[in-house]
């Protein structure tokens, strides 16, 4: 059984330890996946690498990963990044699109833009809408604001339903919506 020490990996110069994996939990939190490079800015989170993913460029290898989750972390990219033109947006996905290879997957969680959880935390700096990374496709009238070239696969609505309670004398109950998220998933073009 590999240990966590044995996983990490350092990458100097864009060359590839075999020991790589090729699916990367970027943003990773609580949430680590075996089997995955699980990367995380925070040294109190299991992580097999530690860094800032808005400080660009990562030390991560060119068309590498065939497969990147990005799990509630695009809300939080900063508009202005010191040393980046443009939208720290552009500039994340841009990187992403750097190192996802041929015909990767880019998976993107992030909350619904209608749920309260998308403007209820204090440190999400954007709401970002179904439409969204509509941008990054070639044929969009905006796409010339970016290098990255992604078509959106599909856009699903995602909830974990529960039962509320409502505290009267009748007991009432009603149907809400305890998380409510937009998974995009973005197929790298060349």
């Amino acid at each position: 059984m590999a240990t966590k020490e044995s996983q990490v990996v350092s990458i100097s110069e864009n060359r590839v330890t075999p020991s790589l994996p090729r699916l990367l939990n970027l943003g990773c939190g609580n949430d680590y996946h075996a089997g995955w490079l699980n990367v995380d800015l925070s040294p109190e989170v299991r992580a097999d690498q530690h860094f800032d993913a808005f400080s660009f460029p990562w030390d991560l290898p060119d068309s590498y990963f065939d497969q990147i989750l990005i799990s509630h972390l695009a809300e939080h990219i900063p508009h202005a990044i010191p040393g980046v033109p443009g939208d720290g947006f552009y500039a994340f996905f841009e990187e992403v699109y750097r190192i996802l290879g041929t015909h990767g997957v880019a998976e993107v969680r992030v909350p619904f833009w209608k749920h309260p959880n998308a403007t209820l935390d204090p440190t999400h700096v954007r709401i970002i809408h179904k439409k969204t990374f509509d941008f990054f496709d070639p044929s969009h009238i905006s796409h010339y604001m970016t290098g990255a070239k992604f078509k959106v696969r599909s856009k699903v609505i995602w909830s974990d339903r529960f039962t509320l309670k409502v505290n009267s004398r009748f007991g009432w109950r009603l149907p809400g919506l305890r998380r409510t998220e937009l998974r995009a998933y973005l197929s790298k073009l060349a």
